[in-house]
């Protein structure tokens, strides 16, 4: 007999995507830096993104995860701006 398996038992990508829709993006990006404070420039990038392009969190998340990850953990404002406006 095949075992089903229930809704607990997520993968490990299932897992990230739930994370990315229920972190606030400053939470996501204080993951990133081990814990620690936001710098204010990323705090502020965040709120224009919340704010200006009326981004919900998770599509916010999966911007700065993007962008963190394509160019070596840094977040250029323009480049994430830019993004921002074509979604």
């Amino acid at each position: 007999a095949l075992v089903s398996s229930s809704n607990t038992d997520l993968t490990k990508e299932q897992k990230h995507l739930q994370q990315l829709m229920e972190l606030t993006p400053l939470e996501l990006l204080s993951k990133y830096q081990g814990g620690a404070k936001v710098p204010r420039s990323d705090a502020e990038l965040v709120s224009s993104l919340i704010h200006q392009y009326q981004l919900p969190f998770g599509v916010i998340n999966v911007l700065l995860e993007y962008v963190l990850l394509k160019y070596n953990y840094r977040l250029p404002k323009n480049l994430v701006e830019k993004i921002a406006g074509h979604w």
